[in-house]
């Protein structure tokens, strides 16, 4: 027995606002928020980080492996012999007679700027 149910446009679309000002309203916690996980020995500290996020049975799988790999990663400078200092140093050319320029405001709707302001109290 197939019973049809009737689509109502009006309805859908109050409970896609409801959700969305759910979702803004609730805190969001940092997804890029990570813990530092030393894989060297005690003497030597050799820190990475990983997500706090991440599930327990992962974390533990991933700490594993990178104990088990941890003569391939590179900590520091020291650790890379063959690099040279070429690559890994950043130059911006530039000639001491000319001053930086600044770049002109921009400016936003009032409407925009609010919810700029807004974002980066948060």
């Amino acid at each position: 027995m197939h019973q049809e149910v009737e689509y109502d446009e009006d309805e859908a679309v109050e409970d896609i606002k409801k959700e969305l000002e759910q979702f803004e309203n609730n805190p969001k916690f940092n997804l890029n928020a990570t813990e530092p996980i030393n894989i060297g020995i005690h003497e030597e500290v050799r820190e990475t980080k990983i997500s706090i996020h991440t599930e327990q049975k992962t974390r533990d799988a991933l700490i594993q492996l990178l104990f088990e790999y941890r003569d391939v990663f590179a900590c520091s400078y020291d650790d890379m012999p063959g690099l040279s200092a070429d690559i890994v140093v950043h130059k911006l050319p530039t000639y001491p007679d000319f001053p930086p320029v600044q770049q002109k405001q921009r400016k936003f709707k009032t409407d925009m700027s609010d919810k700029i302001k807004e974002e980066i109290m948060k």
